[in-house]
């Protein structure tokens, strides 16, 4: 069986990377995201700049000087950020996804081997129950057969 589910997942993982490259371009257009991108850029890059010195020369305890980049750059940073993002969301949900429904299949095989389980017991209980009434019976016949050959062998033995 061809793993729909799967397939699809791929689908939608490689169709979200063109989605967000087209969402990046638009929402660059727009001014208030633009302010949005210069701020997320320059956190970025000011994050970005605070590792790098700090894995490069981790005994300089002076704060970075360097200036602010330029809204374009930021823009650019900001709406690398944005797509990445979708991207990483879009493969999030993906792998959630597969969790879910694996975990909901597991839970379906579950309540399978459970109900062949209970039907099981519910069989053993009546194999149990015919083999006590079978061995009553025998015990039964037994004991009449017993007292029969008691009650002639007493009948037939003089005084």
């Amino acid at each position: 069986m061809i793993p729909a589910f799967k397939l699809l997942a791929v689908f939608v993982k490689q169709v979200s990377k063109p989605l967000a490259s087209y969402l990046k371009r638009k929402a660059s257009q727009n001014e208030r995201f633009r302010k949005l991108c210069v701020s997320i850029g320059n956190r970025s890059y000011a994050f970005d700049r605070y590792i790098t010195r700090r894995f490069y020369n981790p005994e300089q305890g002076e704060p970075d000087t360097t200036p602010w980049i330029s809204p374009e750059k930021s823009v650019v940073i900001g709406t690398e950020l944005f797509g990445e993002v979708i991207v990483f969301g879009v493969a999030t949900l993906l792998v959630i996804s597969e969790y879910a429904r694996g975990v909901r299949k597991e839970a379906k095989k579950e309540a399978k081997l459970q109900g062949r389980l209970q039907a099981l017991e519910a069989k053993h209980s009546e194999m149990e129950m015919l083999v006590r009434d079978e061995v009553q019976r025998q015990l039964d016949k037994k004991w009449n057969d017993l007292e029969l050959r008691l009650n002639t062998s007493t009948k037939t033995q003089p005084n």
